[in-house]
């Protein structure tokens, strides 16, 4: 025997309600679709001709930024990394302010003076700097390529002994 109870009985014919049937949906109102999709076009092409917003710091790389030292004696030169890291090797000069320190320690950056920022490749670094654009600072430099092209210049660098 197959399963079924004595009783069941097959029928021949289903009925199933229109208003269950899946291709019966109701459309939207074309006219709400077509001022959404036209708002959605207006508002790509504007964030895509917009001026773009103008950046207050200076991207250097390391020959850039071993010239910007020599001839600017008095700019500060700050490294985001962790304090191991720092600690291991750094820029003659760096000192040390982790990127979660920044904010904390923004009073006492002097806004007269040119600020070089650098961490590792150059992420925490750009980050840092957002955080200094933001607080007001205007004199900002990142060096892009961050300790790592530093070292692969051969420029000096201070060492754990």
């Amino acid at each position: 025997m197959c399963g079924f109870s004595k009783d069941f009985q097959p029928s021949s014919r289903i009925h199933i309600p229109p208003n269950h049937l899946m291709f019966n949906m109701d459309l939207p109102n074309m006219e709400t679709v077509y001022i959404a999709f036209g708002l959605f076009i207006l508002v790509t092409a504007y964030n895509y001709i917009r001026p773009k917003e103008e950046r207050k710091y200076t991207s250097l790389d390391t020959d850039e930024v071993m010239d910007f030292i020599k001839n600017n004696s008095n700019s500060i030169i700050i490294d985001v990394r962790g304090k191991e890291e720092y600690k291991s090797e750094h820029i003659k000069g760096a000192k040390n302010i982790p990127l979660d320190d920044i904010e904390k320690k923004i009073g006492s950056f002097p806004r007269n003076r040119p600020i070089i920022i650098y961490c590792k490749r150059g992420a925490k670094s750009i980050r840092a700097i957002r955080k200094l654009e933001v607080a007001g600072f205007d004199q900002l430099y990142h060096m892009h390529e961050g300790l790592r092209g530093w070292k692969i210049n051969d420029y000096p660098t201070v060492k754990r002994q």
